[in-house]
């Protein structure tokens, strides 16, 4: 260990972190959108994957606020926390992202907690005093809670977890298995000189390959996982949002792999020659579960060949020579 690297690190940890949150989160643009779409999509995704513990934390934060032996101070902090998670998120979030109720959902659990005890205990007392009247209103409330939690997992999770309209899935992978032609990808950026992968078309067109930076970033969206790849392969990227664009980077770069939506991929076909001997051959892949078909053609006679030479040893001398 070095301790010379102590105040970096105690820096990076406080004030550099704080930097960077600053000029990302409030200096940048990712929380330039309407605030209403943003906040009915969270509080509709709260109702579907945490609506029985929201009801709860709202009875628990309640009960532990307004108490005859005066306020539970941990309790009210969680609920507070949580409720301001709810307004909050839909503001900085940059994206409509269902893990993201998940700020919300860890601090309500704890008045949720709390509610749920309320009802089992006005339950119990309903039955000691046989007000069944009260006691059979507690059952009903507890049994929705459940039917919720229990309908609602086994629905979203289990029968349907592939629905285009399920509502706590984000589709940011791929819907097809990419791992044959990322290896390919791979070899011919560590084996080519100049650009290697070129992107083709206005839907995954951005200015600043290298950084995805503002205001292309939602291009750099739509490119997404391949950034990542591309990236970790240390390759050379580059886009041509048009034909105009593409023709001359095309003819000067000659990339192994060039990347396009399905519905751009016959001039592409055409341009680069596949069924001409290119050497060029072309996949299709889809980079959500819905939608966002897109065409690979990857050439790899950028690969150098190695010649394998078979070692054949000498022939022997015989005795009788």
């Amino acid at each position: 260990m070095n301790p010379g690297l102590l105040p970096g690190i105690v820096w990076e940890a406080t004030v550099g972190s704080w930097i960077s949150f600053y000029s990302l989160w409030v200096l940048g643009d990712l929380s330039e959108h309407a605030y209403v779409p943003y906040l009915v999509h969270f509080v509709e995704t709260l109702a579907v994957g945490g609506g029985a513990l929201t009801a709860f934390a709202v009875v628990g934060f309640v009960a532990a606020r307004y108490r005859p032996e005066g306020h539970r101070e941990l309790v009210s902090f969680f609920g507070y926390w949580g409720f301001v998670s709810i307004l909050g998120y839909p503001i900085v979030t940059d994206i409509m992202a269902p893990w993201a109720i998940i700020h919300a959902v860890v601090p309500l659990s704890i008045p949720a907690a709390v509610g749920l005890v309320w009802f089992a205990r006005a339950g119990r007392s309903a039955v000691a005093a046989r007000d069944y009247r009260t006691a059979g209103l507690t059952a009903v409330i507890l049994l929705l809670a459940v039917s919720q939690v229990t309908l609602g997992g086994v629905s979203q999770v289990y029968l349907q977890p592939q629905a285009e309209d399920n509502q706590l899935v984000q589709y940011g992978q791929p819907a097809d298995d990419l791992r044959p032609t990322l290896n390919r990808i791979e070899r011919v950026a560590a084996a080519n000189d100049g650009v290697d992968v070129l992107y083709f078309g206005e839907f995954f067109y951005i200015t600043n390959e290298t950084s995805g930076s503002l205001p292309e970033r939602d291009k750099w969206f739509n490119q997404l996982p391949l950034p990542w790849y591309t990236a970790m392969y240390d390759a050379n990227v580059t886009s041509a949002r048009n034909r105009t664009q593409f023709d001359p980077l095309f003819e000067r770069e000659r990339p192994p792999v060039i990347i396009t939506i399905a519905n751009d991929r016959g001039y592409v076909t055409r341009r680069i020659g596949v069924h001409e001997g290119s050497g060029y051959d072309e996949e299709i892949y889809r980079l959500r579960t819905f939608g966002t078909r897109t065409a690979f053609f990857v050439n790899e006679s950028a690969v150098p060949r190695t010649e394998v030479v078979t070692f054949i040893p000498p022939p022997s001398k015989s005795p009788d020579n």
